[in-house]
């Protein structure tokens, strides 16, 4: 079992995080962060009898993975504070994603602050880099810009590749719980388990 953190819970990704990860058999979600604490089924109805609240970010525990859900500036301190702490972090939105400076600073507006961090984080396509996600301190998720349908197993697939899931494997469901035992299924765990 592995500790998950959530920054920013209680935007879009933030919930689509949420959503995932109190599914997965493999994550405990540690806390979920907001400037607004309260029960998490106060924003996220669906969410209802998790027993989540929002806390603030200051009274937080370091985890084994911090999900960042947060816009493009805050992300940066943020994941420093993490790694720096030890914990693996995924970026959900675009703080780490473009690798020229110019380009970066020219697209958000600003002056990137951890600029250093950029070479080292990992695309996170399983498909393409399952390999250094397994290892990778921090890693674009690339959620954003993928597809819909592929958003739920592209994030269960980073927490994943921390200790692939035996359940998953054994019973040839795909983690995101659609089409089991079919081809995604075989395609996902096939690149989880590489």
């Amino acid at each position: 079992m592995v500790s998950v953190g959530i920054v920013g819970g209680s935007g879009y990704m933030g919930g689509e995080a949420l959503r995932v990860l109190l599914r997965h058999p493999h994550a405990d979600i540690a806390w979920v962060t907001s400037r607004s604490p309260g029960p998490v089924e106060h924003v996220y109805p669906n969410l209802y009898d998790t027993g989540l609240h929002f806390v603030p970010l200051e009274d937080v525990k370091t985890p084994d993975f911090v999900l960042l859900a947060l816009p493009t500036g805050a992300s940066m301190e943020i994941a420093v504070r993490f790694l720096q702490a030890g914990a693996r972090v995924i970026d959900l939105g675009a703080a780490f994603r473009l690798h020229d400076r110019h380009t970066w600073e020219r697209v958000y507006g600003q002056p990137h602050t951890a600029w250093p961090l950029v070479h080292e984080a990992v695309y996170g396509m399983p498909e393409l880099h399952a390999e250094r996600i397994r290892t990778a301190r921090l890693v674009d998720d690339g959620v954003a810009h993928q597809p819909t349908d592929h958003r739920e197993r592209s994030r269960l697939t980073l927490v994943v590749c921390h200790r692939p899931s035996e359940r998953w494997r054994h019973a040839g469901a795909d983690p995101g719980g659609r089409d089991p035992g079919g081809a995604a299924a075989r395609a996902t765990t096939s690149r989880v388990e590489s």
